[in-house]
C-alpha cells in the first residue's frame, strides 16, 4: 500500500497485519504478526461466547461486517481487524426485548444517554442507529442496529424485515451456525457504510477491493443498485480503488460521481481521523457530502435539519411533551450552558 507507514494502516486505517502481509503491502515483524494472530484468536473465543447468549435469547439477528465478513473475505474470521460485533435485528421492539435480556445476563449498556420511556424512546430511536451493550467478563461490545442505512438504503422500519428475506443466508463460523446477508446484500452495504464515511478508513476499501466477487449474482447486485439509485457511490468506489489499488470495480455499472465526493474522500483518508469536536470547516464539508451524496433530497434535507437543529442526547436527558419541542431546545441548553453559564441544562 503506496505511500502509507504500517504504523498508519493498522492504526489509522484498522488493517490488521495479517493483511498487510498476506498481500506483501510492506515488510511485517514476525513476533508483532504472531502476537497480533494470539490476540484475534482470542477475541474471537471471547465472540464465540457472546454468540452463545445471543442464539440463547432466539430473536432473529443478522451479522454485519466483522468476523462474519472476515470469514467470508479470508475464510479466517480473525483475518479482519474489527473492535466489536454488529448485529442487525429488524424490528424495534425485538431490540429492546434483545437488550433486557443480555442485561439479565450481566451485559451492560455503554449508551449512557437512552429514554425508556414512550414515545420519547421511538424519537430517541429515529435519530440514532444502534444500542451499544458490553460483556464485562471477556470485554466485548455489541452493536445492535435496527436500520441497515437509512440515509442511502431508504426502506421503512415496516419494511425492513420483507426486504431481507431474499438476502439473507446462513453461515457457519467458529462452530456456530449465524446469519448473514447475501452477497449481493453485502456488498451494497458495504459500499454505502464506507460512503457514508467517505472511506476515512482504507480498511472498509480493502473489503471491496478483497471481495469474492464471484459468489455475486450480477443480475441480481444490479436489481439493488437500480432499486436504491447507488450508480454514483459505486462510481466513487471504482475510482478510490484505482487511486488505492490501482484496479476499479469489478462491474461496469454506468454512473458519474462529482469530484467533489472523491476528492473529499481522499482528503479525509489522507487526514488524521476525524474525531468528535470536528472544526467548523470539517462539519461544513460533512454537511455539503452528506447532501451530495444523497440521491433523495427529502432525506438529504432531513438529514440536514436533524444534524443542525436536534440532538438525541436532550431525548434522553429532558423529558418534553412534544417531538418538535426538541428542534428549539438544542439553542435553548446551547443558550443557557455557553452564554448564561448556566450548568444545570
Amino acid at each position: 500500500m503506496q505511500n502509507f507507514t504500517v504504523s498508519e494502516l493498522v492504526d489509522r486505517h484498522r488493517i490488521s497485519l495479517s493483511q498487510i502481509d498476506r498481500f506483501e503491502w510492506a515488510k511485517v515483524d514476525r513476533i508483532s504478526l504472531l502476537e497480533e494472530k494470539l490476540n484475534a484468536l482470542n477475541k474471537a473465543n471471547k465472540i464465540k461466547l457472546a454468540l452463545d447468549h445471543l442464539i440463547e435469547s432466539e430473536i432473529f439477528f443478522i451479522c454485519l461486517k466483522g468476523f462474519a465478513l472476515s470469514n467470508r473475505l479470508y475464510q479466517d474470521p480473525s483475518i479482519r481487524f474489527s473492535k466489536d460485533i454488529d448485529i442487525l435485528v429488524p424490528n424495534r421492539n425485538e431490540v429492546i426485548l434483545l437488550s433486557q435480556k443480555l442485561q439479565k445476563k450481566g451485559w451492560a449498556r455503554v449508551d449512557q444517554n437512552w429514554a425508556e420511556e414512550l414515545p420519547r424512546r421511538d424519537w430517541y430511536m429515529n435519530l440514532t442507529t444502534h444500542l451499544t451493550l458490553e460483556e464485562p467478563k471477556t470485554g466485548v461490545f455489541l452493536e445492535i442496529h435496527w436500520e441497515l442505512n437509512n440515509q442511502l438504503l431508504n426502506i421503512s422500519q415496516e419494511e425492513l424485515k420483507s426486504f431481507l428475506i431474499p438476502h439473507v443466508e446462513k453461515m457457519l463460523v467458529m462452530n456456530k451456525l449465524v446469519h448473514i446477508l447475501s452477497p449481493e446484500l453485502e456488498l451494497l452495504y458495504l459500499l454505502v457504510h464506507g460512503a457514508k464515511h467517505a472511506w476515512f478508513r482504507l480498511k472498509w476499501l480493502v473489503d471491496i477491493h478483497h471481495y469474492p466477487f464471484h459468489l455475486i449474482d450480477r443480475n441480481k447486485f444490479e436489481k439493488l443498485v437500480e432499486k436504491f439509485r447507488l450508480h454514483e457511490i459505486i462510481a466513487q468506489t471504482d475510482e478510490l480503488l484505482k487511486t488505492y489499488f490501482g484496479k476499479g470495480f469489478p462491474f461496469q455499472i454506468e454512473g458519474r460521481v462529482k469530484s467533489f465526493l472523491v476528492n473529499q474522500s481522499k482528503q479525509r483518508i489522507k487526514d488524521r481521523e476525524w474525531d468528535t469536536s470536528l472544526t467548523l470547516s470539517q462539519f461544513t464539508n460533512s454537511l455539503v457530502y452528506n447532501w451530495f451524496l444523497t440521491n433523495e433530497k427529502k432525506i438529504a434535507i432531513s438529514i440536514f435539519f436533524k444534524t443542525i437543529f436536534i440532538r438525541a442526547h436532550d431525548i434522553a436527558e429532558v423529558k418534553l411533551d412534544s417531538y418538535w419541542k426538541y428542534y428549539f431546545y438544542r439553542y435553548y441548553s446551547l443558550l443557557n450552558r455557553k452564554v448564561l453559564k448556566r450548568a444545570d441544562i
